[in-house]
């Protein structure tokens, strides 16, 4: 879905969304890599330079999606609630509006994207809110539970006996630290 620029009326737009949105759907599986099983939200454009083509994007999210923990490996949900603040700026100014001066960014709007042929395009918009949103790691609500799983698979991995490339060099080890 792509929104012509010149088109974002003073007050600005705000575009709802949700599971039944083909191109959000198809945006959010983009990024969480996997179909959502909820999700909704609001985009709300608003011009913040008419002259520079700069516009300022807040993002509203909820989603949650079937994942697997990154420590245990077992299935769990991964669920997310986003708000952000993206700026975008046209493509063909090549950054020339913010090299210098007309335009000062502060630490909240350091996001920025580009669109072009004078419109956005709102599954960009959305692929890339989520995106920054996602965790580093996808991990368990219960950790406890996760805690438990993950000890019980580094200790079944610890009895299991190295690589045999490995085992040189243990020998090797064995010897430096009996000489020192």
């Amino acid at each position: 879905m792509r929104i012509p620029v010149e088109g974002i009326p003073a007050v600005g737009r705000r575009i709802a969304f949700g599971l039944r949105d083909e191109w959000a759907l198809e945006a959010a599986t983009s990024s969480l890599e996997r179909a959502p099983a909820t999700l909704t939200g609001e985009l709300s454009l608003h011009v913040a330079s008419r002259r520079a083509g700069l516009i300022r994007v807040e993002a509203s999210i909820q989603a949650t999606t079937g994942a697997s923990c990154d420590r245990c490996g077992e299935a769990c949900e991964l669920s997310m609630e986003e708000l952000s603040v993206l700026l975008y700026a046209p493509e063909e100014s090549g950054g020339e509006a913010y090299d210098g001066g007309e335009i000062e960014l502060s630490a909240e709007e350091l996001d920025l994207g580009w669109y072009r042929g004078g419109a956005i395009d709102l599954a960009d918009v959305l692929r890339e809110a989520v995106a920054l949103a996602l965790p580093a790691r996808i991990v368990c609500t219960d950790t406890p539970q996760c805690d438990r799983r993950t000890d019980a698979l580094l200790a079944e991995h610890a009895a299991k006996p190295g690589h045999p490339a490995f085992e040189t060099l243990q020998v090797l080890k064995q010897g430096v630290d009996d000489v020192g």
